[in-house]
């Protein structure tokens, strides 16, 4: 088989094409070919159990085949919709059947139709798969109800696809121009958007005008069936007012009614029928309910005319003009005008008549014989008792009886009036004042190194028999008497020196600063120390050493001297000595180590003290090494902090610095502390301009050779009664302390009283304090008396509470507690603020009580305000602006303002001070203020920009305002309203005040 032996009876399974040969014996052979074949035949096109939507091409790769019992060839289509069954066998008789569906029909869909629009609800069901309504998935037999467009579409399990769009659409239409229930007094076009319409049943077009009056229907249906109805009123008749006229005046009450729709009189509901009481000016308005209006405007008026200068039944001894604020009038039945004057004595009826027909009647007297006082004349004042008669009537003085010839003694002012049995009166005030008039500046016998500005409560004065006016300044030294003579002649007189010329040493040379010899040294005048020991003229000064003589005269004049004696070899011996008997001699004044801290650490051997007391003062000077310290500092790193304690209970602590040694703190930067049992002074060298004082001193080499004398001096106690006397109600918690620098030279000494930034000083208050309390603040006297605010913040150090006081100035400084409050601030937003500032003296209110917070604030109350705020009070040189002059009260104020750089003169010198003004013009002012007061005030545009940006308005700024806003901002001083800086508002005293106590916490010049 297939050439293998093959043995009779084997079986053959496996598929395939084979050819069996068989020989006998006798070589006969028979040959047999034949096939196995068990695999059925492939049919390609369709499968089986599917259903087709289209017409099927069908396949098979052997055999022969029926479809549906008919004979079908490989390759055949089927078109026909319809069940199929399809059987292919092979020739080995294997047998392949194929059951399939041709369905091309969509499903059907009821309840909607295509392209149809409906104005209800619509159930849909479909026969067949399955659906989706706006591409959500639909089941059939639900119901669509809202209006919108919509599609359906109905895909069956084949693919056949159904789609349906349709469109529910249920309002009717739209209509302008009218709505319903309204009424019109204007004609009306109406307008509908679809659909047809009838107006009262009468065809209507759309945009077509209703004019004539009525009540209309507008019915409107649209292609779908949907309706809108309109009903509508046209009324143009306006209401009917009844019981006033427009334009009247009535002098009754007033009943009013009106035909239609609702009322108001003077703005609030009137009903109709109401009847109208009270006096005044009325507008009656009537609206009805289609807008027409019908407005009254009337007067009640039942008070009779207004009459002064005259009062019904009382005479009158002077002329009288009498006025009447309306109508005419008669006078004694003759024609009277308004403001005419009657001088002829007589009895007169007044009678004047308004326009309604009120009346007022006067009827008066005119005598002007009053009774005859003698013994004062009336605005008369005297020095004296006074005997007072009067030939007729009663008299009251001050408001008690008096009786005629009575003798008035005791000082005031008094009111006598006389009144005789006709009313007559005659009205006599005079003052007695008995009191002498009081001078403040100078006191009788004193001697002053000053200008002195003088002041007196009254009177007029002559100085050394000139005319002399309160408040002037005596500057030219000499001898004056000033005598100031009251109105009532009492008289003050006042004798006093002004002396400006130093003492005159004797015996040192100008100029030389190192002798060898022995000195006798002298002074013209005054009293002296000598190294802080008392020191009598002509004295001999023998041993060798460095000395300071200081020469004080009565005015308070002083010169300093400070010289070397360097003496090689002692006097002895023949012709070198002074006879003792002839001359007097002094050892050196001893003088004790002081130690002192220089950053923390002790030092023993580099300052020394002497004491001493004079006129009954005790003072303590204190004196450096200058070469030791200069080497001491060398080995330091730059800004060391010198401190000098003093703590002896000395009345007058002095420390002298050489020039040499100033030169040396300026370059290092250094700062020095004096402490002393009532207080302390703080002082960098850097902080004076040493250029100006050697331009003072007229010579290149003051710097180098001058004599530096920091003071703090407890003031004596007639200043103490004289700044508690002017502090008012405020309580005064330390004794005031004089701090002070002064620079000699060339037996010239001036005094440095401006320096370059705030100087600090410190003040001990009493344990007694509250260092709690933010009223506490430091003050300071002026030479003219003026008490003025300095920045101050509160400190607790070591159990003791100090006054912190800031100040560009030396001065006396002392410190006060006072509280202050105004009525009108009590339920204010500001409250706190104004109370804190105003204790602290730097705002004032209107008056005692009144502080008006919402008041706006011109630019020179700001200015004034800003000035105190830091404490300035020094006028160097009077202001440039033009509209600014001597005697307004702002003069002084914008002089200051000026020389400290707050504010600057423009192109046209004018500062226009009575201007409101704005809350941008104040941020710059507060930024120019940050400056002086040292603080960081470098910001560059970004940050700027950054600042202002959370700021609706900030656009609204001044380019060259954005700088000093941003700065406001930054620094909390400015944070806005709502969101807006509204840089143009004018800014008002409350805004200003609490913008003030940001400015000083922010640059830590107050608690």
């Amino acid at each position: 088989m297939n050439g293998d032996p093959f043995a009779s009876g084997s079986e053959v399974s496996a598929e395939g094409d084979y050819t069996l040969i068989v020989t006998d014996a006798m070589g006969n052979v028979t040959t047999i070919a034949f096939t196995i074949d068990k695999t059925v035949p492939i049919i390609s096109g369709v499968t089986d159990g599917s259903i087709y939507n289209t017409n099927q091409s069908i396949t098979f790769n052997e055999g022969t085949a029926t479809l549906n019992g008919d004979p079908f060839a490989s390759g055949a289509t089927i078109f026909a919709e319809g069940d199929y069954t399809l059987v292919v066998t092979d020739e080995a008789g294997n047998v392949t059947t194929a059951n399939f569906t041709i369905d091309r029909t969509a499903p059907t869909v009821t309840g909607v139709v295509y392209g149809v629009s409906y104005n209800t609800d619509r159930t849909i069901t479909f026969n067949e798969g399955t659906a989706t309504l706006n591409g959500d998935p639909f089941a059939s037999g639900e119901t669509v109800s809202a209006e919108g467009n919509y599609t359906l579409i109905v895909t069956d399990a084949v693919g056949n696809v159904t789609t349906v769009s349709f469109t529910i659409h249920k309002t009717g239409p739209t209509v302008t121009g009218v709505v319903y229930g309204s009424s019109y007094n204007t004609d009306r076009m109406i307008t509908f958007n679809t659909g047809i319409a009838t107006l009262n049943g009468d065809p209507f077009a759309s945009g077509s005008e209703v004019s004539a009056e009525g009540d209309y229907t507008l019915i409107v249906t649209d292609a779908m069936g949907n309706v809108t109805t309109i009903a509508f009123t046209i009324d143009k008749t306006v209401p009917i007012i009844s019981g006033v006229t427009d334009g009247s005046i009535y002098n009754t009450n007033q009943s009013i009614t009106f035909n239609e729709g609702t009322a108001t009189l003077n703005g609030d509901p009137f009903a109709s029928g109401a009847t109208i009481f009270a006096e005044g000016d009325y507008t009656l308005v009537v609206t009805d309910e289609a807008g027409n209006v019908t407005t009254a405007n009337f007067t009640i008026d039942r008070t009779a005319p207004t009459v002064t200068g005259v009062v019904y039944g009382v005479s009158y001894n002077t002329d009288r003009t009498i006025t009447f604020n309306e109508g005419t009038a008669t006078l004694n039945g003759d024609p009277f005008a308004s403001g005419e004057t009657v001088s002829a004595e007589g009895d007169y009826t007044l009678i004047v008549t308004d326009a309604v027909g009120n009346v007022t009647t006067v009827s008066f007297t005119i005598h002007k014989a009053g009774p005859t006082v003698t013994g004062v004349v009336y605005g008369s004042s005297y020095n004296t008792d006074r005997m007072i008669t009067f030939n007729t009537g009663i008299a009251t003085l001050n408001g008690d009886p008096f009786a005629s010839g009575s003798e008035v003694s005791a000082e005031g002012d008094y009111t006598l009036i006389v009144t005789d049995a006709m009313g007559n009166v005659t009205t006599i005030a005079f003052t007695i004042d008995k009191t002498v008039p009081i001078i403040s500046g100078v006191t009788d016998g004193s001697i002053y190194n000053t200008n002195q500005s003088i002041t007196f409560n009254e009177g007029t004065a002559t100085l050394n028999g000139d005319p002399f006016a309160s408040g002037a300044t005596v500057f030219a030294e000499g001898d004056y008497t000033l005598v100031v003579t009251d109105e009532a002649g009492n008289v003050t007189m006042i004798s006093f020196t002004i002396d400006r010329t130093n003492p005159i040493i004797t015996g040192l040379t100008v100029g030389i600063s190192n002798y060898t010899s022995p000195l006798t040294i002298g002074f013209n005048e005054g009293t002296a120390t000598l190294n802080g020991q008392p020191f009598t003229t002509g004295t001999r000064v023998i041993s060798s050493g460095n000395y300071t003589l200081v020469v004080i005269d009565e005015a308070g004049n002083q010169t300093i001297a400070t010289f070397t004696l360097n003496i090689s070899t002692p006097e002895s011996g023949s012709g070198s000595s002074s006879d003792p008997s002839t001359s007097s001699s002094t050892s050196p004044i001893p003088s004790l180590g002081l130690e002192i801290e220089i950053n923390g650490v002790k030092q023993k051997d580099l300052a020394k003290e002497t004491t001493a007391v004079m006129n009954g003062k005790k003072v303590t000077t204190v004196t450096i090494d200058e070469k030791k310290l200069s080497r001491y500092l060398d080995s330091l790193p730059d800004k060391p902090v010198i401190n000098i304690p003093v703590h002896n209970d000395s009345d007058r602590v002095l420390l002298l610095l050489n020039g040499q040694l100033i030169t040396t703190l300026n370059d290092r930067n250094a700062v020095i502390l004096i402490q002393t049992e009532l207080g302390s002074y703080l002082l960098a060298a850097n902080r004076i301009d040493w250029s100006l004082v050697t331009k003072r001193f007229g010579s290149e080499d003051a710097l180098r050779n001058m004599v530096i004398q920091v003071e703090i001096t407890n003031v004596p106690e007639s200043d103490i009664v004289q700044l508690a006397n002017s502090i008012g109600k405020a309580r005064l918690l330390s004794p005031p302390i004089d701090f002070n620098i002064t620079a000699a030279h060339g037996g010239k000494t001036i005094e440095l009283n401006k320096f370059l930034s705030y100087v600090e000083r410190t003040i001990v208050i009493p344990n007694s304090a509250d260092d709690h309390n933010k009223n506490i603040t430091g003050i300071t006297m002026t030479k003219d008396g003026n008490i003025v605010p300095v920045p101050t913040r509160m400190m607790r150090e070591n159990g003791k509470t100090f006054a912190v006081i800031y100040s560009l100035t030396n001065s006396v400084y002392a410190v006060i507690e006072n509280d202050k409050t105004f009525a009108d601030i009590q339920n204010h937003w500001a409250k706190y603020d104004i109370e804190q500032v105003a204790s602290k003296l730097i705002v004032q209110g209107v008056t005692e009580s009144s502080f008006q917070p919402n008041k706006q604030i011109t630019r020179a109350e700001f200015t004034a305000m800003l000035v105190r705020a830091l404490g300035l009070h020094t006028v160097d040189q009077p202001t440039s602006f033009t509209d600014v002059n001597s005697g307004q009260w702002y003069y002084e104020t914008v002089s200051i303002a000026e020389g400290y750089g707050l504010v600057t003169a423009s192109n046209n010198s004018q500062y226009t001070p009575n201007e409101k003004l704005s809350r941008e013009e104040a941020m710059v002012l507060l930024g120019k203020a940050m400056k002086l007061a040292g603080m960081d005030t470098a910001i560059s545009d970004s940050e700027a920009a950054q600042q202002l940006s959370t700021f609706k308005d900030h656009h609204l700024l001044d380019l060259s305002a954005r700088a000093a806003a941003a700065l406001n901002v930054k620094y909390g001083i400015i944070i806005g309203n709502q969101g807006q800086l509204t840089p143009n508002n004018v800014i008002t005293r409350a805004e200003a005040t609490v913008i003030l106590q940001r400015l000083l916490e922010a640059a830590k010049l107050s608690s």
